[in-house]
């Protein structure tokens, strides 16, 4: 970090050096594996280009019902791409993934029309997607999943319910205080690391404290087994309409 631009380094060994004027610069290391590029580009570089436009940036995985815009949040490997999948097979249209770009009073518009997902995810819903590519060099050998049109939102929503999805050996859902939220939200943003620019700094911490303050905030639990994938799920989707209408 400096006061005008974030420098990143891929696992490839590419440099990115994002600019506060609006740019990206590629060093690449090697022509051989240029495909990957885009792959590194949609996650930490293009949140942090958007953090520096001033928006608020998290990693999160968003759907959308009746107007209101319901986020999952937390570390890879949590489930959150899965729930979305499985809450477009009950009529939620679907926002975003991975990289999360929300404007001020906690709007989204369609961020992707993409899903990261395991091959048993995608054999639940196939119907879902227009086609599936096996990202390359993924630990979780996971396949990005182009959505059909007519799963999509169109338009803008509001952000009123953020779950936090954590393996448990329970199935329930729980309100958090805003000391909790505060910790995982933090956690899960987009920030300035180290940085020169203190206003860029504050800017951030009251984007994460507007969306702890007007963003209710559940953490829900559940087995990480996949014979308890629907059954749980239902339980969360229950939650999820009981505080929506």
């Amino acid at each position: 970090f400096s006061k005008d631009n974030i420098f990143y380094l891929d696992n490839e060994n590419n440099i990115f050096k994002i600019s506060k004027k609006g740019n990206i610069r590629i060093r690449v290391r090697s022509k051989k594996n240029l495909n990957n590029l885009a792959y590194s580009i949609v996650g930490i570089p293009l949140g942090y280009f958007f953090l520096l436009k001033g928006y608020y940036v998290n990693h999160s995985s968003i759907v959308e019902k009746n107007g209101t815009a319901i986020s999952f949040l937390g570390h890879s490997s949590t489930g959150k791409s899965s729930i979305s999948n499985f809450l477009m097979e009950k009529k939620f249209k679907f926002i975003g993934e991975d990289l999360c770009i929300i404007k001020r009073k906690n709007i989204i518009n369609k961020n992707s029309d993409w899903l990261k997902l395991s091959k048993e995810m995608i054999n639940i819903s196939s119907n879902n997607y227009l086609s599936s590519n096996l990202i390359k060099e993924d630990e979780r050998k996971r396949f990005i999943c182009k959505i059909k049109k007519r799963f999509l939102h169109k338009g803008e929503s509001k952000i009123k319910l953020c779950y936090v999805p954590v393996w448990s050996d329970n199935t329930k859902v729980s309100k958090l205080d805003l000391g909790e939220a505060f910790k995982f939200i933090f956690a899960n943003s987009y920030r300035p690391l180290n940085s020169e620019n203190s206003k860029l700094e504050q800017n951030t911490l009251n984007q994460i404290s507007e969306f702890i303050e007007n963003v209710e905030c559940f953490k829900f639990e559940r087995k990480k087994d996949l014979k308890f994938f629907k059954d749980s799920n239902d339980f969360l989707l229950k939650h999820i309409e009981k505080n929506i209408q």
